[in-house]
């Protein structure tokens, strides 16, 4: 039984098919040492589904728990948007606050001052304004749903008071 394989090789002139090595190699071999050979093949992707389905599951609960942790988010992909073409931000906006930004990334969305939440939170720590929120909630022992929370009603305060001391035409303010 003659095995052609696909692969480089040496021409053989009476088929002109390419014979690999491996060819050439089974060619001379009994029955019974192509079989080992087609089990331990077999045996091979086997193991190598299994270790595909292994590293699946691991990417899967890998991806939930960072999902979990709000690093990963569906509403990334809107705040990535929303970033590439928006006015000024409102408090409606304020929930778009996730733990991986900084004070400086903040403080640029919202077109706050540079100072307004290291003031307003007590912020003490000399990497402000380069802090995320994350390590800011572990530099204050907090859990980050609170400085999160902290920071949104903070920028509420300031976009609501910054809102209402800007008249809008037709209107005026004594």
């Amino acid at each position: 039984m003659a095995y052609t394989f696909l692969l480089s090789g040496i021409v053989d002139q009476r088929t002109s098919f390419v014979k690999s090595p491996v060819w050439h190699i089974l060619n001379g071999m009994s029955g019974n040492s192509i079989n080992t050979i087609r089990r331990y093949i077999k045996y091979a992707i086997i193991f190598l589904a299994v270790i595909l389905v292994v590293l699946s599951f691991f990417l899967i609960r890998d991806y939930a728990s960072l999902r979990r942790e709000q690093i990963i988010s569906a509403r990334e992909l809107q705040l990535s948007n929303l970033l590439k073409n928006h006015g000024s931000l409102t408090t409606a906006d304020v929930t778009l606050v996730r733990p991986w930004m900084t004070f400086s990334y903040i403080n640029t969305l919202f077109k706050i001052p540079p100072d307004y939440l290291k003031t307003d939170l007590s912020i003490t720590d000399p990497s402000y304004p380069q802090l995320s929120l994350y390590g800011y909630a572990k530099y204050q022992n907090k859990g980050i749903a609170t400085v999160v929370d902290q920071v949104e009603r903070s920028l509420s305060d300031y976009l609501t008071t910054s809102t209402s001391a800007t008249s809008t035409p037709g209107t005026s303010t004594k």
